[in-house]
């Protein structure tokens, strides 16, 4: 792996603060998934719990990989209702990452979501049937993973907003072979 190969291709998409971590270091829990029961994308959405590997599962996958991009995205957002059509299009960025990744190598390249795949404007709720499937991940959160402890172990900041006018420090993974 050419880690200034792949620094480059993030900071063409304006990317710029970011850790390298070892995927085994992400923390894996049942109540982050349990957790997503609240959630009005449960059981709605294809990319969502209950559609999504299991923690056992997404243990298995994360050992498969040696590297991972840990992404730090902030945000403050003038109005709230922005934030499912800015979470859209980081998104929509992070698959085109993922994609170059592919095209130069990295065959395992792999990321997930900041916020639920809003693809479509009605989900079929069912990923065999998904009409965007090279376009659409699950959330770290949808895998189990638990992403303040992961994140607790840097030295990036994390804490539970309480009002609009505070920053959003949105975080997820890239895999890398």
């Amino acid at each position: 792996m050419k880690k200034k190969e792949i620094t480059k291709i993030l900071h063409e998409k304006g990317y710029n603060n970011y850790k390298w971590i070892n995927p085994k270091e992400i923390e894996v829990r049942e109540w982050v998934r349990i957790k997503c029961r609240n959630c009005p994308n449960y059981g709605t959405a294809a990319h969502c719990p209950p559609h999504t590997p299991t923690t056992k599962t997404t243990k298995k996958f994360l050992n498969e990989y040696n590297k991972a991009i840990l992404l730090h995205i902030p945000k403050k957002l003038e109005n709230p209702k922005n934030h499912s059509k800015w979470t859209n299009k980081i998104n929509q960025q992070l698959i085109e990452i993922e994609n170059t990744l592919f095209l130069k190598n990295y065959y395992k390249a792999y990321t997930l979501f900041i916020g639920p795949c809003k693809q479509c404007k009605q989900c079929t709720a069912n990923p065999k049937t998904c009409r965007h499937p090279k376009k659409a991940r699950p959330t770290p959160e949808a895998m189990g993973i638990d992403v303040y402890q992961t994140i607790q172990k840097t030295n990036y900041p994390i804490k539970t907003l309480t009002n609009y006018n505070q920053t959003i420090n949105q975080y997820t993974f890239i895999l890398i072979e």
